[in-house]
C-alpha cells in the first residue's frame, strides 16, 4: 500500500538537513578577463580544453617554470574549407598570458594543418627544461604529430617517418585518429618523457620506434610514439 503526501508545504524537517553546510562567506566569480577573436559566432571559437603551463620568462630570472605567469594553450577555429576541401575545418593553436589574455602566439600553418578537433599535450618531451607543445596533425602529407616549441615554432613533423615506417611494417596498421588525445609520461621509468596516441610509441626526434596492431575492427590501429632523449 502506497500513501500519497497530499500536501508538502507543511514540512518542517528535512532528512538531509545536517549534511548541508553552506559557506560563510560565498563564493562570487569576477570575471577578470575575456577572449574574443574574429567573429562572435566562428572566429572565436575555442575547440578543445585550455591547458595551463607556463610559456614566457615574465621575472627574467632567465628561466620558465611555476614562478612566472601562467599561459592558456587551446585549438580554436581556424579556416572554413577543411583540409584537401574536406568538410572538417582546420584548426589554429593559440597560447594567452594568463593575467591579461593577450595573445603569446597563434600558429595557422596550412602545411602542417591539424582539425579543429585536435587536442594539444604539453610536456618537456627532450629534457631542454622547457615546455613543448605536441598534437595530432592530418592532411594530404599524411597522418602524424607536430611538435611545437614554447614560442609556437615548429620543432618536428613526424608524418614522412610514420609514412616510412608504414611502408617496411605493412604487417601492423598505423592509421592515427585526428581527433586523438596524444599523453606524455615517463613509461619505462628512466626518465625519458614519452609520448603516446592510439598506443603508437617514437622517439624524442618523432621517428617511430614501434607500433602494435589493433584488434578492434578496421579503424584506426594501435600505435605508440616514444619522444624523449634515449
Amino acid at each position: 500500500m502506497r500513501f500519497l503526501e497530499q500536501d508538502e508545504t507543511n514540512n518542517l524537517l528535512i532528512s538531509c538537513k545536517d549534511c548541508e553546510v553552506r559557506p560563510a562567506n560565498p563564493i562570487q566569480p569576477v570575471l577578470k578577463w575575456k577572449w574574443q577573436a574574429g567573429t562572435p559566432t566562428i572566429g572565436n571559437t575555442i575547440t578543445s580544453t585550455p591547458l595551463v603551463t607556463n610559456l614566457t620568462d615574465d621575472n627574467g630570472d632567465g628561466r620558465i617554470d611555476q614562478h612566472d605567469v601562467p599561459s592558456l594553450v587551446f585549438v580554436g577555429y581556424g579556416q572554413t574549407g577543411g583540409i584537401g576541401g574536406g568538410q572538417d575545418p582546420i584548426g589554429k593553436l593559440l597560447a594567452l598570458r594568463g593575467d591579461t589574455g593577450a595573445a603569446i602566439f597563434t600558429v595557422l600553418d596550412l602545411n602542417h594543418p591539424f582539425l579543429t578537433s585536435a587536442h594539444p599535450v604539453i610536456g618537456d618531451i627532450n629534457n631542454d627544461g622547457l615546455p613543448e607543445i605536441v598534437i595530432v596533425g592530418s592532411g594530404y602529407g599524411g597522418q602524424g604529430l607536430f611538435a611545437f616549441n614554447y614560442r609556437g615554432e615548429l620543432l618536428w613533423d613526424n608524418r614522412q617517418m610514420v609514412a616510412d615506417w608504414r611502408a617496411t611494417n605493412t604487417a601492423t596498421r598505423l592509421d592515427l585518429n585526428a581527433s586523438s588525445v596524444p599523453a606524455i609520461a615517463d613509461i619505462d621509468g628512466d626518465g625519458t618523457p614519452r609520448s603516446s596516441s592510439d598506443l603508437r610509441h617514437s622517439n624524442h626526434d618523432g621517428s617511430v620506434r614501434f607500433g602494435y596492431r589493433s584488434t578492434y575492427g578496421t579503424g584506426s590501429g594501435s600505435w605508440i610514439l616514444r619522444i624523449g632523449r634515449r
